[in-house]
């Protein structure tokens, strides 16, 4: 627990990866570590997953499709040819967390619902 901030601000790059017909399922928390981190984020999805969405809003990196090894070799060269894109990227991601993802922010939408849900006929 100690160690965990400085090991998730340690890299340049955060790597995400949702096997093939999991992105329904499973929302991998580690995004939201990356984004907290201020790191960019690579994403390893389907082009019709909701994470392709969240990362092209955040502008915060980039998303590929499961087998595409050479444009993940390709971005990485890129970041590492380009330190001010890094850091731009990492700091997108950390506003677009902080604008939408604190627990007050989700708790407004929570509330949001549950006023929906009580007001409807």
């Amino acid at each position: 627990k100690e160690v965990l901030p400085y090991s998730l601000t340690a890299c340049d790059l955060s790597l995400v990866s949702v096997m093939p017909g999991m992105e329904t399922l499973v929302a991998p928390s580690k995004l939201y570590s990356a984004l907290a981190a201020g790191v960019p984020v690579m994403v390893i999805c389907s082009r019709e997953a909701y994470l392709t969405e969240l990362i092209a809003k955040a502008k915060c990196g980039a998303s590929f499709v499961n087998g595409d090894s050479q444009g993940l070799a390709d971005y990485i060269r890129s970041l590492a040819a380009n330190q001010a894109l890094v850091k731009s990227l990492g700091q997108a991601g950390r506003e677009y967390l902080l604008e939408n993802f604190t627990p007050e922010v989700i708790a407004k939408q929570y509330d949001q619902v549950l006023c929906e849900a009580l007001t409807r006929e």
